[in-house]
């Protein structure tokens, strides 16, 4: 089992002002394992921020070039998971993931690909 990084639990934080610093010396790619009933089981950074609708800190890790294809245990991106709980195309969360450049649309989680998520949602 692992264990919650510094830069973990400051994403999951309202206010951490040391976040920014953190991913200075973070690898932001690391998934995390958390049994943690508030967070997202083996968890990126970028899932822990869209799953706390941290719009800044998801634009900060977007502009870090984290990998936004990296998947949880569920085989979901961040991007399945915004879309999972809000299910909006005009959030501005979904929207940043969805501007990603290296944002891969065609990727499946472990049930159905991410834009069958998108229609079952809609």
């Amino acid at each position: 089992m692992g264990r919650k990084t510094p830069a973990i639990v400051a994403a999951a934080q309202q206010r951490s002002p040391q976040f920014e610093k953190m991913l200075n010396s973070a690898n932001i790619n690391h998934r995390t394992p958390t049994n943690d009933a508030e967070l997202p089981k083996d968890s990126s950074l970028l899932h822990i921020a869209v799953s706390q609708r941290h719009e800044g800190r998801v634009e900060l890790l977007l502009r870090k070039s984290i990998d936004v294809n990296i998947r949880n245990v569920r085989g979901d991106t961040a991007l399945v998971h915004a879309l999972r709980s809000r299910a909006v195309v005009e959030d501005p969360i979904v929207a940043a993931l969805l501007d990603a450049p290296a944002a891969d649309l065609d990727l499946q989680n472990n049930v159905r690909c991410l834009l069958h998520v998108d229609c079952v949602l809609s």
